[in-house]
């Protein structure tokens, strides 16, 4: 693929590198400093991607690989944002999804960017352990404990 159609695909992707880069920070200054510094990593082309991967994981990867570098905007293993993200959910959304935002932004962050490539960016499981360099054993297992972490907090609450 040459570097116009590189670029005009990845200007097709912008809304959903966006939403990615957000959900995965939890802070829009981090995210469109991400996506930035992904969009020139891509266009400078100095990778293959695997043959069975969309150009869409395959920027996910990107993404990862840039975030996990620059992981200074991270303490304690979650997002500087993360809390004020879920704040400002609250103010517009349910109490419950309000919640459930804050149980995800409590999950580590391998388990928290597996939940998001699978349920809210709709990767095939093989693209998403791709993207996040595991395999798919890692990723059903970070998946399955991201799951009962969130089952075991919601049915917290619930409990009177």
């Amino acid at each position: 693929m040459g570097r116009s159609r590189i670029d005009s695909a990845l200007r097709g992707l912008l809304p959903q590198l966006w939403k990615f880069a957000l959900r995965v920070t939890a802070s829009t200054e981090t995210a469109e400093e991400l996506v930035k510094e992904t969009y020139a990593a891509m266009l400078a082309g100095r990778r293959e991607p695997a043959p069975d991967v969309s150009l869409r994981a395959d920027t996910f990867a990107v993404m990862l690989a840039l975030w996990k570098r620059t992981k200074h905007t991270i303490r304690d293993g979650r997002a500087v944002g993360s809390r004020s993200s879920a704040a400002n959910a609250r103010e517009t959304n349910s109490e419950m999804h309000y919640r459930l935002l804050e149980v995800i932004y409590g999950l580590p962050d391998d388990e928290r960017v597996t939940l998001i490539l699978i349920e809210a960016e709709c990767l095939r499981y093989s693209e998403a352990a791709w993207a996040l360099g595991i395999s798919i054993a890692t990723l059903k297992a970070q998946l399955v404990r991201a799951r009962i972490a969130i089952a075991r907090e919601l049915a917290a609450d619930a409990r009177p």
